[in-house]
């Protein structure tokens, strides 16, 4: 299967589902991304201070 086809695939599987299930999806991602992030600064700067982590997060989720 070609990248465009299983993205059409994953979108008509979206479209079916309710719009609280889509959001419940959606949060469920943006906690996983943060996770990551989170643990990628811990890894980075293992001895961070919580002001310098607090600014960290602002910067990579900054606009």
């Amino acid at each position: 299967m070609l990248p465009a086809q299983g993205e059409k695939i994953q979108l008509d599987i979206y479209k079916r589902r309710s719009g609280k299930d889509r959001l419940q999806s959606a949060l469920e991602l943006n906690g996983l991304i943060h996770k990551i992030m989170e643990d990628g600064i811990r890894s980075q700067f293992p001895h961070i201070s919580k002001r310098k982590y607090q600014e960290q997060i602002r910067i990579r989720t900054a606009p």
